[in-house]
């Protein structure tokens, strides 16, 4: 289990944990906000496999402003009607949208509401060493920085899987790829896995790829979690679907929440489907098992999931 603690560190910590200490109940939400947002890549001279590395810089559409207005009534939704831990997509989290995350919990919140906020990921310049890495940033009730994790799996766009659609000549121009080569991730992942240990159970959080990765997942169970968080950008849900049932839920009763991106099926031109989902294994978290109460709101966009906690 990793997890440093120390001075100043130590007393947030604390403070996060205390917030957890009294649930019995939790009450996950899932906050695909992103409709509509438009990436502004960056690319790369060929890497030695031919491939054109790629990084996400900002998100262009809508401004500014929509974006931080579509932040505030998603976190002012989630802390009104009482959610303890909400996930925000991959790549959709740039720093203008972090630092707004983290000004509403440090002025509009309570260690009685919001107590945890997986606030997505972004492609960030690493301190040390140079590069950047896809970082997931987990904020607690006041915003500060709990933990973080660095995605271990790059994602690679191929060229030869992209739909024939409308959209397609748009997408291949936007990662560079108009020459058919495959595109990736311009990320470092020499990153460990960081495991936390809280009132309610062990939690870590998983970026997209690194979730189907069978060393990932054996790590996983043989330390003993509980909870997965995954900021996720996919078109197809499918394998994730299987993993958490078949993998993680079957063999190491994990619940694991995904949180997916809506503008990445929309640049790809695939069909709109909700790929954001929650599976809780019964034997930990109540005899909803699976199926737990879901509420459903579509403006802000929000997917609540209520559990009970039997660890």
């Amino acid at each position: 289990v990793s997890f440093p603690v120390n001075g100043a560190d130590a007393q947030k910590y604390s403070s996060f944990l205390q917030s957890l200490e009294p649930l019995k109940k939790l009450v996950v939400a899932l906050a695909p906000y992103d409709a509509g947002f438009v990436p502004e890549l960056v690319t790369y001279d060929k890497n030695h496999e031919d491939r054109i590395p790629f990084r996400y810089v900002r998100m262009n559409k809508p401004s500014r402003k929509m974006v931080a207005e579509k932040l505030r009534a998603v976190l002012t939704s989630a802390r009104d009607r009482g959610v303890d831990i909400l996930i925000f997509p991959e790549l959709t989290v740039d720093h203008d949208a972090l630092t707004e995350i983290h000004n509403f919990l440090s002025l509009h919140n309570s260690p009685e509401q919001l107590k945890l906020v997986i606030a997505g990921s972004f492609h960030r310049e690493r301190n040390q060493g140079g590069g950047y890495t896809n970082s997931a940033t987990m904020l607690d009730w006041q915003g500060n920085d709990i933990w973080r994790h660095h995605k271990l799996h790059p994602y690679m766009l191929r060229t030869a899987e992209i739909p024939e659609n409308s959209k397609r000549t748009a997408l291949l121009k936007l990662f560079g790829a108009e020459s058919g080569d495959d595109a990736e991730e311009h990320i470092r992942t020499d990153y460990p896995l960081s495991f936390v240990d809280t009132p309610i159970g062990r939690m870590a959080t998983l970026i997209c790829l690194d979730y189907l990765a069978s060393q990932v997942c054996e790590t996983v169970g043989g330390v003993g979690c509980h909870y997965l968080w995954v900021p996720l950008m996919t078109t197809s849900i499918d394998t994730f679907n299987t993993h958490a049932r078949d993998e993680y839920g079957a063999k190491y009763h994990v619940l694991s929440a995904f949180s997916a991106s809506v503008s990445c099926p929309e640049m790809f031109g695939v069909r709109k489907e909700d790929f954001s989902f929650l599976y809780a294994p019964s034997r930990r978290f109540g005899k909803s098992g699976e199926h737990p109460d879901v509420i459903r709101s579509e403006e802000p966009p929000l997917i609540l999931y209520q559990l009970e906690i039997m660890l």
